[in-house]
Protein backbone atom coordinates (compact mmCIF):
# COMPACT_ATOMS: atom_id res chain seq x y z
CA UNK A 1 0.00 0.00 0.00
CA UNK A 2 2.84 2.38 0.85
CA UNK A 3 4.42 1.71 -2.56
CA UNK A 4 1.13 2.52 -4.31
CA UNK A 5 0.86 5.78 -2.39
CA UNK A 6 4.39 6.73 -3.43
CA UNK A 7 3.62 5.91 -7.06
CA UNK A 8 0.45 7.97 -6.92
CA UNK A 9 2.26 10.88 -5.27
CA UNK A 10 4.96 10.71 -7.93
CA UNK A 11 2.34 10.62 -10.68
CA UNK A 12 0.55 13.64 -9.18
CA UNK A 13 3.81 15.59 -9.02
CA UNK A 14 4.42 14.84 -12.71
CA UNK A 15 0.92 16.02 -13.54
CA UNK A 16 1.43 19.22 -11.57
CA UNK A 17 4.66 19.93 -13.45
CA UNK A 18 2.99 19.30 -16.80
CA UNK A 19 0.04 21.52 -15.85
CA UNK A 20 2.39 24.30 -14.76
CA UNK A 21 4.32 24.02 -18.04
CA UNK A 22 1.18 24.34 -20.17
CA UNK A 23 -0.25 27.08 -17.97
CA UNK A 24 2.93 29.13 -18.40
CA UNK A 25 3.03 28.41 -22.12
CA UNK A 26 -0.52 29.47 -22.90
CA UNK A 27 -0.48 32.45 -20.51
CA UNK A 28 2.64 33.69 -22.27
CA UNK A 29 1.31 33.15 -25.79
CA UNK A 30 -1.98 34.88 -24.97
CA UNK A 31 -0.06 37.74 -23.34
CA UNK A 32 2.05 38.24 -26.48
CA UNK A 33 -0.98 38.20 -28.77
CA UNK A 34 -2.74 40.83 -26.69
CA UNK A 35 0.18 43.26 -26.56
CA UNK A 36 0.83 45.99 -29.06
CA UNK A 37 4.50 45.88 -30.19
CA UNK A 38 4.89 49.50 -29.06
CA UNK A 39 3.77 48.54 -25.54
CA UNK A 40 6.44 45.86 -25.40
CA UNK A 41 9.23 48.06 -26.79
CA UNK A 42 8.53 50.81 -24.26
CA UNK A 43 8.93 48.56 -21.23
CA UNK A 44 12.16 46.73 -20.32
CA UNK A 45 10.41 44.05 -18.29
CA UNK A 46 7.87 43.41 -21.06
CA UNK A 47 10.66 43.21 -23.63
CA UNK A 48 12.58 40.68 -21.51
CA UNK A 49 9.44 38.58 -21.10
CA UNK A 50 8.70 38.79 -24.82
CA UNK A 51 12.25 37.65 -25.65
CA UNK A 52 11.97 34.73 -23.22
CA UNK A 53 8.66 33.61 -24.73
CA UNK A 54 10.00 33.88 -28.29
CA UNK A 55 13.04 31.77 -27.37
CA UNK A 56 10.99 29.18 -25.50
CA UNK A 57 8.16 28.78 -28.05
CA UNK A 58 9.42 30.19 -31.38
CA UNK A 59 7.13 28.17 -33.65
CA UNK A 60 4.01 29.11 -31.69
CA UNK A 61 5.00 32.80 -31.76
CA UNK A 62 5.45 32.69 -35.53
CA UNK A 63 1.98 31.18 -35.90
CA UNK A 64 0.55 34.22 -34.12
CA UNK A 65 2.07 36.48 -36.75
CA UNK A 66 0.80 34.56 -39.78
CA UNK A 67 -2.44 34.78 -41.74
CA UNK A 68 -4.10 32.44 -39.26
CA UNK A 69 -2.83 34.40 -36.24
CA UNK A 70 -6.33 35.13 -34.95
CA UNK A 71 -7.20 31.44 -35.11
CA UNK A 72 -4.06 30.49 -33.16
CA UNK A 73 -4.74 33.20 -30.58
CA UNK A 74 -8.23 31.79 -30.12
CA UNK A 75 -6.83 28.29 -29.74
CA UNK A 76 -4.27 29.47 -27.17
CA UNK A 77 -6.97 31.36 -25.26
CA UNK A 78 -9.18 28.27 -25.21
CA UNK A 79 -6.32 26.12 -23.93
CA UNK A 80 -5.57 28.65 -21.21
CA UNK A 81 -9.20 28.86 -20.12
CA UNK A 82 -9.47 25.06 -20.01
CA UNK A 83 -6.29 24.68 -17.95
CA UNK A 84 -7.49 27.33 -15.51
CA UNK A 85 -10.84 25.57 -15.18
CA UNK A 86 -9.27 22.24 -14.22
CA UNK A 87 -6.03 23.25 -12.48
CA UNK A 88 -7.49 23.05 -8.98
CA UNK A 89 -6.71 19.91 -6.96
CA UNK A 90 -10.39 19.03 -6.75
CA UNK A 91 -10.58 19.11 -10.51
CA UNK A 92 -13.27 20.44 -12.78
CA UNK A 93 -15.96 21.00 -10.12
CA UNK A 94 -13.68 23.20 -8.04
CA UNK A 95 -12.44 24.96 -11.15
CA UNK A 96 -15.98 25.77 -12.20
CA UNK A 97 -16.51 27.86 -9.06
CA UNK A 98 -14.73 30.68 -10.91
CA UNK A 99 -16.68 30.15 -14.13
CA UNK A 100 -17.24 32.20 -16.23
CA UNK A 101 -14.48 34.38 -14.77
CA UNK A 102 -11.61 32.57 -16.49
CA UNK A 103 -9.95 35.70 -17.84
CA UNK A 104 -7.07 35.18 -20.17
Amino acid sequence: MKEQNQEFTSWMEEQDLAMEHFLQKYESLVWIARKNPTQILMNEIAMAHYDMVEKKWPEECKLLEGDAGDWHHGFNSGCLATIRAVEHPLGFIKGMEDFPFLDT
